[in-house]
């Protein structure tokens, strides 16, 4: 019913990911813990405190479904917190969770055109830079889901402008003309 990393919500197949290793199943915690390498206690432990977690809708540890976007990912038909379902039922899984970047925000340094520059801050000609290859416009924040995909977009098609000498106003613009160039 849930997604589990790159495991989209209500996947139909699941053999696949456990052949290549990617989820770990077990018919027990206990099991489960001896298959990904971690204390069975602990692990218990941990389940027993976002079992209570989930009875009350409130995650001490984590603030999961803390807000609407959260809240809006979760299953809604599960309340009181749509992001806190108890662990309670076998089979139980597990997949590696590792520490990886979300966005970037130290890329390339570009102009106003997406040109890169140089260390002296000089554009080198004819190369441009955008989406997660340009250094952030947010200055190293993430605000949010898909924040830089409209950079992305903007600075793509600036580049492309720039690159084609579309804004060089020593070149009219013809627009509608058959057999010419638009810019």
């Amino acid at each position: 019913k849930y997604g589990l990393g790159m495991i989209r919500p209500l996947t139909p197949f699941l053999r696949g990911y456990v052949k290549r290793g990617y989820l770990k199943l077990a018919d027990s915690i206990e099991g489960l813990a001896r298959t990904i390498g971690v204390d069975a206690e602990g692990l218990a432990e941990t389940i027993k405190a976002h079992n209570e977690f989930a009875r009350t809708g409130v995650d001490a540890q984590f603030g999961k479904g803390e807000n609407a976007y959260d809240r809006a990912c979760g299953d809604g038909t599960h309340l009181p917190n749509p992001c806190l379902g108890p662990i309670q039922r076998a089979p139980f899984c597990a997949v590696a969770v590792l520490p990886t970047p979300l966005g970037t925000s130290l890329g390339l340094l570009t102009d106003a055109h997406a040109q890169v520059l140089d260390r002296s801050g000089r554009p080198i000609s004819g190369l441009y830079a955008c989406g997660n290859d340009q250094h952030s416009a947010v200055g190293g924040e993430y605000p949010g889901a898909g924040a830089e995909l409209g950079l992305a977009m903007v600075f793509g098609y600036v580049a492309a402008r720039h690159a084609a000498g579309a804004d060089d106003p020593a070149r009219p613009a013809v627009i509608g003309v058959q057999g010419a160039q638009a810019r």
